[in-house]
């Protein structure tokens, strides 16, 4: 057969192929943890988030280090694949997946469309996205978006968490032989907390305590409408309470009360 010589050349160099997924998954995991931090920074405000968005910037979007996970990335998911492809059938039905390769797996099959989803304005429209990027997104397509990053928030958590264990003692043994691998019912409760946590840090950055800024809104708008036709102006954006701070897929039954009448001088 003509695959037989690819295929005995993969077995041969299983145990290689197994090296270089752990290794670069280390070095994704690095940028996995900085990327899950920018999300946890809403937490403090926009412009406390901004800021540490820009000095997490300087760290892995030049050009090279673009490049270089972009190679990371391909390099990860392929090295899954193949790994996979050569298990043998009897152990592929007699072991179950764990829940940090289903998230990785999930992970793998979005990466590539979100990472051309928030770095195509940069590369082909050049503008410059920042914080209000999620708050945008969140406010036009809540009903998308809020599942959409939750889960992904979560699912990076989990493979981070069932992952890194397993490519640190794979690559040094020695080292971190004691170091302890998430038992299977460990993974679960991660899950359901890091949810709940990455919703509330959206809700935060959708303007749930703080403001939301709105300035770079009709920038966005006309780059969406370059590519897809049309879309939403930005004097249509949904009604937001005076302080601008309800841009959730729902409704909220807290009222706002009046503020306070600011007293006028009289001229004598």
């Amino acid at each position: 057969m003509p695959t037989a010589y690819p295929v005995r050349f993969l077995h041969r160099h299983l145990k290689r192929m197994r090296g270089l997924q752990a290794a670069t998954g280390l070095y994704l995991a690095g940028f996995l943890f900085l990327h899950l931090s920018t999300t946890l920074a809403a937490f403090a405000g926009p412009r406390r988030q901004q800021e540490w968005l820009d000095l997490v910037r300087e760290i892995y979007q030049s050009p090279m280090q673009e490049l270089a996970l972009l190679t990371m990335l391909f390099l990860h998911a392929v090295s899954g694949v193949l790994i996979h492809r050569l298990r043998p059938g009897p152990v592929k039905r007699r072991t179950p997946i764990p829940l940090h390769r289903r998230a990785g797996r999930g992970l793998a099959a979005v990466v590539f469309l979100h990472v051309l989803g928030t770095r195509a304005p940069v590369w082909f429209g050049g503008i410059a996205v920042d914080v209000s990027y999620v708050s945008y997104s969140l406010e036009r397509y809540g009903a998308f978006f809020y599942p959409y990053y939750t889960l992904l928030f979560t699912a990076g958590i989990v493979h981070l968490a069932g992952s890194l264990p397993r490519a640190l003692k794979r690559l040094w043994p020695r080292a971190w032989a004691r170091l302890p691998v998430p038992a299977p019912s460990f993974l679960p409760r991660l899950a359901v907390t890091a949810a709940t946590i990455g919703f509330l840090a959206l809700a935060s950055a959708g303007g749930l305590w703080y403001p939301v800024a709105r300035v770079n809104y009709p920038r966005y708008d006309a780059w969406f409408a370059s590519w897809f036709g049309t879309a939403p102006r930005s004097e249509q954006l949904r009604p937001v309470t005076p302080a601008g701070r309800t841009a959730l897929p729902f409704r909220t039954r807290r009222r706002t009360r009046p503020g306070r009448r600011l007293p006028v001088a009289r001229h004598r």
